[in-house]
């Protein structure tokens, strides 16, 4: 019981520090090219990558700090994260 005790503090800690440095969850976004994003897919993957661009209406297409590229199906992100409030151009949330 303890146990879960603290890894529920744990998770309310950690979303109270995502929003006191204005990281903000969004499901329907536009986003700029060039910004730095971290992606949550819907089976909790997580990663981060340079956006490029939206590869047809479906995809979103990124360049990872490996130098590599990732497509991701835009129905299976779950949530984007940035820092940066001028990258989100058209939220819906």
């Amino acid at each position: 019981m303890i146990e879960l005790t603290k890894e529920r503090q744990d998770l309310e800690t950690s979303e109270k520090t995502l929003k006191d440095f204005g990281i903000k969850p969004l499901k329907n976004y536009l986003v700029e090219e060039g910004k730095l994003i971290q992606v949550r897919t819907v089976n909790s993957k997580t990663f981060s990558y340079i956006f490029l661009d939206n590869d047809g209406k479906d995809w979103f297409m990124g360049k990872m700090p490996d130098s590599t590229y990732r497509r991701v199906k835009r129905e299976s992100v779950e949530y984007i994260f940035f820092l940066d409030f001028s990258a989100v151009l058209n939220p819906e949330d």
